[in-house]
């Protein structure tokens, strides 16, 4: 069996291959490494294939559907679906599929975005998924969970802006969902009865900037925005209005990958549960905390004497956080008072990502090897 003129090799009438497991996590997915909200898996990509692990029992399971490499994966807010989609080669369509959790099986496949989706996003609601195309195909499509067919869809941005790079869902509203990239961040609404969406561009004024990661606070009034120049633009969604930047001194030389505020945080941005705070670390191997309503620094610690700070974490209480580094180090923190009181010594080579579990029992972290370390909690702060 060949391929012509670069189509993919088709093997539907041949018996697949069952594989059984896999150790590896090789981390070029923006966010591909999930943890599902029943707290017991943990959910990533390895090529075409769709990993869910169980943390307790290290069991497998794939999902098996595409023919090329994941580039990206959201789950929705009840873990009743998680949505993948592929890159495939030039003048193809590029398949996004939501499976059903439950029974591990595809729940749709929707094809309407060529060569690669860049990202996707659930709404608040879990009624629509919101998907992003690539820099070949440039458009944001709304889709219908329930009916499996789009909604609406839109150019991502202005054919004078970028390459569009990332999106965001309110976390109030079902309606309405942002995107930023290259020159470009705009506030969309969802008209549900006309079947549109329309786009605000929002004005940063004489700052530019390219947008890889983006996240909304737990309030729904601030859109927080990672940088490849390193620094964090802030926007107050009820006015679509420019507030801030920062930090004004040290930005992160090799730039912002991943930002989150969640109620326990994730790797690089952290946003405390109380929402006071947002603490952040980089390649200056220091830790800061910064005020989040004027974006001021409080305090700087150094987290590490060689390695860049490649992943970041909070606990659900807010008293503890967890740092891991390319110094092969996973150091656990007191929030208040700003010192290591456990260090995880382990890993082989540089550690990327790490992630302290939803019950506070286990810090999950993962190096550039692809080994992935379960770690227990400290027992004296529980």
């Amino acid at each position: 069996m060949t391929a012509t003129n670069n189509q993919p090799e088709r093997f539907d009438t041949l018996q697949r291959l069952e594989l059984e497991s896999t150790i590896g996590f090789e981390g070029k997915v923006p966010h591909g490494l999930k943890l599902h909200p029943d707290r017991t898996h943990m959910i990533y990509p390895i090529g075409c294939n769709l990993v869910i692990e169980n943390l307790q029992t290290r069991q497998q399971e794939f999902l098996l559907g595409h023919n090329n490499n994941i580039s990206s994966v959201a789950i929705s807010n009840n873990g009743k679906y998680i949505a993948s989609g592929q890159a495939t080669y030039m003048g193809f369509k590029a398949d996004i599929i939501i499976w059903d959790y439950a029974t591990r099986e595809p729940y749709a496949r929707l094809v309407l975005h060529k060569v690669k989706i860049e990202d996707l996003v659930f709404t608040c609601s879990d009624r629509f998924l919101i998907s992003l195309g690539g820099q070949d195909d440039g458009a944001i499509i709304v889709w219908n969970i329930e009916t499996k067919e789009p909604v609406c869809g839109s150019a991502a941005q202005h054919k004078s802006a970028g390459i569009t790079y990332c999106l965001a869902a309110s976390k109030q509203d079902e309606c309405q969902f942002f995107s930023g990239g290259n020159g470009t961040l705009r506030f969309w609404q969802l008209d549900i009865a006309n079947r549109k969406i329309r786009a605000t561009d929002i004005n940063t004024g004489i700052v530019k900037r390219i947008v890889k990661c983006m996240t909304v606070s737990l309030d729904g009034t601030i859109l927080y925005c990672g940088t490849t120049s390193g620094d964090i633009l802030m926007i107050y969604i009820p006015a679509t209005q420019f507030k801030c930047i920062g930090p004004e001194k040290k930005k992160y030389s090799m730039g912002i990958t991943t930002i989150q505020a969640l109620i326990n945080g994730d790797v690089l941005i952290a946003y405390h549960p109380e929402e006071y705070h947002i603490v952040t670390g980089g390649s200056d191997r220091k830790i800061g905390y910064w005020e989040s309503t004027n974006g001021a620094q409080i305090r700087e610690l150094e987290a590490s004497k060689s390695g860049t700070i490649n992943g970041l974490d909070i606990d659900n209480s807010g008293n503890y956080f967890v740092t891991v580094s390319a110094d092969k180090l996973v150091k656990f923190w007191r929030y208040n008072e700003g010192d290591v009181i456990s260090v995880g010594i382990g890993h082989g080579s540089e550690v990327k990502k790490v992630k302290i579990c939803p019950n506070s029992q286990h810090i999950i972290s993962v190096s550039a090897d692809g080994s992935i370390f379960r770690w227990k909690f400290p027992k004296s702060t529980i």
